[in-house]
């Protein structure tokens, strides 16, 4: 048993190494948006009806999306990026949190499952990501989603990936 606890945080440890790199890399292509926010909204609004996504639920959310800085401070000092890697995991990484994942791979083996096949991404890395990202759901956030997205995607140091991701929410 303490061999296997001992792989699943190696493999927790090593999973959070590979997407603080990519964060890493990620943040080095920052740079200024030159756009204001209310342009940037009328050229959002343009690229929605250009693709067919003028409905009045659409133009509502657009209507109600407010750029959010408190989501670009929080977006700019993530632990992964201003802890030492051993500091971040040694929080995360718990035997209780463990413990719990392995209870979770086990209640949800069936749609881990249809998740693998469909898609090709272990369930392991799944519920690793599960409780990093949201404690298992406990942490969802306090902020508007669309506010949100949309405010990363004015953002210019993701802004493509973050554009691709609010245009569905639009619908």
């Amino acid at each position: 048993m303490v061999i296997l606890l001992r792989r699943a945080r190696s493999a927790m440890r090593q999973l959070i190494c590979l997407l603080a790199a990519a964060a890493v890399v990620s943040a080095t292509a920052a740079h200024a948006e030159d756009v204001s926010f209310d342009a940037w909204v009328e050229q959002v609004r343009a690229e929605a009806a250009q693709r067919g996504l003028s409905s009045p639920a659409v133009q509502s959310a657009l209507a109600d999306i407010k750029f959010i800085d408190r989501v670009i401070e929080l977006d700019r000092r993530q632990p992964e990026l201003t802890q030492s890697f051993w500091r971040y995991t040694d929080a995360r990484i718990t035997e209780a949190r463990i413990a719990q994942g392995r209870a979770y791979l086990n209640a949800y083996e069936p749609l881990l499952e249809q998740v693998r096949a469909r898609w090709g991404v272990p369930p392991q890395v799944l519920v690793a990501l599960w409780a990093l990202e949201s404690d298992f759901g406990r942490i969802q956030g306090d902020f508007e989603v669309v506010s949100s997205v949309a405010t990363l995607s004015h953002d210019s140091r993701r802004a493509s990936f973050f554009r691709q991701q609010l245009l569905p929410r639009l619908s």
